[in-house]
């Protein structure tokens, strides 16, 4: 303030601007305080409390508990983003792990249909060849002979 008029004296504006300017000045600034007080009491009438019976060290801790809550939850935001990016890895994972499996069950099905193949042809050899003789079977390396 008396800086402020130190530079209002210092300047050719008369009485009655220099009582406008300050008044203009004083109404700026509790604007100021108001809008300033009025985003305080927003944001900490969000906890539903009432500031106006609170004393400045009261509010002053209130609003750094407000500040440490903030950080946490923008804490807790960043690690639920990690924990999604997690879960998506682990998906991920999973999914290849799935495909993976339905490709070894899709061998081993082929493998089986290949060896009950084999055996039924060698159950067709076996009713033509007798087994008594040097000539190898071509299924399973036994031992058979003509009829």
């Amino acid at each position: 303030k008396n800086q402020l008029q130190d530079a209002l004296n210092t300047t050719n504006m008369g009485d009655d601007e220099k009582t406008k300017a300050i008044k203009d000045l004083k109404l700026q600034i509790n604007e100021l305080k108001g809008v300033t007080e009025g985003s305080k009491m927003k944001q900490i009438g969000e906890l539903g409390l009432d500031i106006s019976s609170l004393s400045d060290g009261k509010l002053q801790q209130l609003e750094k508990a407000q500040f440490e809550i903030q950080r946490l939850m923008a804490e807790l935001n960043f690690e639920k983003g990690r924990s999604k990016d997690l879960t998506n890895q682990f998906q991920d994972e999973l999914n290849s792990l799935a495909d993976n499996f339905d490709k070894l069950i899709i061998l081993i099905s082929n493998h089986k249909w290949s060896v009950e193949k084999l055996e039924k042809t060698h159950e067709v050899l076996s009713t033509l060849y007798k087994f008594h003789c040097n000539c190898q079977c071509l299924v399973c390396n036994c031992k058979m002979v003509h009829k």
